[in-house]
This record gives structure tokens, C-alpha cells and sequence, in this order.
């Protein structure tokens, strides 16, 4: 029997190789920053090493992956708030093991308050829903979630100031980064998944996407290897300053 889980991790993986490879990265870091890479290759992403232990972390986008959230709060004791309204995620995320650290949230993120349309995946094993079909593919019918914009969600939940954004929500993250740099609430690290050649997105929406996070005071400190996940931070939390979360 198929492990179709297993099947799509590994077609992910082969197409972040051959994008290495055929489509150069569109940025390079600006700096020299240290960093510690959490969870797995697939689901994984970086933090900087001098992240403060107790940060919080909104992570928008679990899909059935937590392997970042739980190496969060094993590495730094974070407070991890997830976010994920699609069907497939919710369903998953109430069969995990329950963590104090790790609040699961029904709710997705946009630049509104609201419902938004969710476009399922072509392929039954796959999880991710996203902002529009990809590539004109015959996709199934559209789910209708609540949405909320991050000014929102910090307020409700009382947040204070964000620490530590994650970001993998499959096109709506060019939306959402334009509504977070036009409000006061910024976190001091901010993790994104760029979805440029998919979902009608373009290299330039991502070439402008990070030349508006720039101007407003964040640098590249990670790149991946497919040159889609992206690590930033505020000028101000450099290595060896105290000014992280």
C-alpha cells in the first residue's frame, strides 16, 4: 500500500532540487546571521540562534506538518499559536498528541476580516489549499474559511507585539505581507514561502514583495535551497543583540 504522504514529500523534494538547478534563487541573504533549522526537510524552517527562549510564534499554514512548531518549543520553549482553517489540516491536527506549548487555531490569515475561498488540491493526497487554482488545473470545489488579518489576531488573542511570523499559505502571503507593512503590528523575525510560478504569481510580485520588506527595515538572513522559503529579520536583531522576540 501507498504512502501517498511519503510519495508527495518525496516529489516536493525532487522539485526543489531541479529548481536549484534550473531556476536560480531570485535573492541572496544580506548578511552574515546565524541560524538553527528546525523540523523536517519538508516542513522545516530556520530561527535565529539567538531567538530569545519563550518567544512566540504565529504559524500560519500547518497543512499536516508540525515538525517546526514542536522543534521550536523543544530548542527555544516557544509558545507556538497555529493557524490552519482547510479541512484536510483541522482533521490532522485534532488527531495530534496535545501540547501545552501548541494552540491550533481554525482560522486562516489574510489582508481582511472575513471568509475567504479555498482552492483544493488536483491531487486527493495532497493538502494544501490555496489562494487560486494552480496552472488552470481542474481543482475541486472551493472551500469557504474564516480569515482574519494579523492586527486582528493579535488583538484577540493579546498578543503584544509579534516575535516570530511564519508563513505558508500558498499565494495569499503577498496580500497579507502588504497589509503587515502597512500596520504597526511587525514581527522581529518573519518566515515566508514565496509561491512565484504558481497561483498566477509571478517572479516580480516576489522581487517586489521583498523589495517592500526591505525598505521597511528587514533583511534575508535564509534562502532555500528551491529559492521559495525565506527568512527575514529586522535590522535590529542582528546576532549578538538582545532584541529578538
Amino acid at each position: 500500500m501507498f504512502d501517498f504522504k511519503q510519495v508527495s514529500s518525496m516529489k516536493k523534494g525532487i522539485r526543489k532540487v531541479l529548481m536549484r538547478f534550473f531556476r536560480p534563487s531570485l535573492h541572496r541573504v544580506d548578511g552574515n546571521y546565524k541560524y538553527v533549522f528546525l523540523g523536517t526537510k519538508y516542513g522545516g524552517w530556520p530561527l535565529l540562534a539567538n531567538t530569545r527562549y519563550g518567544s512566540t510564534i504565529l504559524s500560519f499554514g500547518v497543512g499536516e506538518d508540525i515538525s517546526f512548531d514542536l522543534g521550536a518549543i523543544a530548542r527555544f520553549g516557544c509558545l507556538v499559536h497555529a493557524f490552519d482553517p482547510t479541512p484536510k489540516s483541522k482533521a490532522w491536527m485534532q488527531k495530534q498528541v496535545a501540547s501545552a506549548n501548541l494552540i491550533f487555531h481554525p482560522v486562516g490569515i489574510s489582508d481582511y476580516d472575513g471568509e475567504a475561498r479555498f482552492f483544493a488540491p488536483q491531487n486527493e493526497a495532497h493538502v494544501s489549499f490555496s489562494e487560486a487554482p494552480s496552472h488552470g488545473e481542474n481543482v475541486g470545489d472551493a472551500v469557504a474559511a474564516r480569515v482574519m488579518r494579523l492586527g486582528s489576531i493579535v488583538e484577540q488573542l493579546k498578543l503584544g507585539k509579534p516575535q516570530i511570523v511564519k508563513m505558508d499559505i500558498e499565494g495569499f502571503e503577498y496580500k497579507v505581507l502588504r497589509d503587515i507593512l502597512s500596520g504597526s503590528y511587525r514581527p522581529f523575525q518573519l518566515l515566508v514561502e514565496f509561491h512565484h510560478g504558481m497561483y498566477g504569481r509571478t517572479d516580480h510580485d516576489t522581487r517586489e514583495a521583498v523589495k517592500q520588506l526591505k525598505s521597511a527595515g528587514y533583511e534575508i538572513f535564509y534562502v532555500s535551497e528551491s529559492g521559495k522559503e525565506y527568512g527575514f529579520a529586522l535590522k535590529t536583531t542582528m546576532p549578538g543583540e538582545d532584541s529578538v522576540g
